[in-house]
């Protein structure tokens, strides 16, 4: 390939990528807090482990001052996995970032996150489905 389509190629790499769709948050409200959550990757898929990013607002503003974490688990199915919290580390201007464990199956899973700010303790539960590959 010479060097003026390899270079045409490149550029077109670089804009599709640009123009990928951004990830669209699921959003819980609890007590005065608002998450946005988002993961890597995004769905979530069963057979791997996966980043899990949070925004985390109070009133509109960004939460900084909170402690955050999260577990993985499926409600009709008892493991020992379930009992798991994983720690999400602020990054800056609400936003949290942690990884959990191995999603091993498709079915109902929930991610339930635990905040606590400024001594306030909340939790809140999102509920997802992951499909088995084919």
């Amino acid at each position: 390939m010479d060097a003026v389509k390899q270079g045409a190629l490149c550029g077109a790499i670089l804009v599709l990528g640009a123009c990928a769709p951004a990830k669209t948050p699921v959003t819980a409200t609890v007590g005065d807090y608002t998450l946005a959550v988002t993961s890597e990757p995004q769905p979530l898929q069963v057979g791997e482990s996966a980043d899990i990013f949070v925004a985390l607002s109070k009133a509109g503003a960004p939460a900084d001052d909170c402690q955050l974490r999260f577990r993985q688990y499926m409600p009709d199915h008892e493991m020992s996995e379930d009992r798991v919290w994983n720690t999400l580390t602020a990054t800056g201007k609400g936003r949290y970032r942690g990884r959990g464990g191995e999603y091993h199956m498709g079915g109902d899973w929930e991610l339930e996150f635990e905040l606590n700010c400024g001594g306030e303790p909340h939790k809140v539960a999102l509920p997802f489905h992951l499909e088995w590959p084919e």
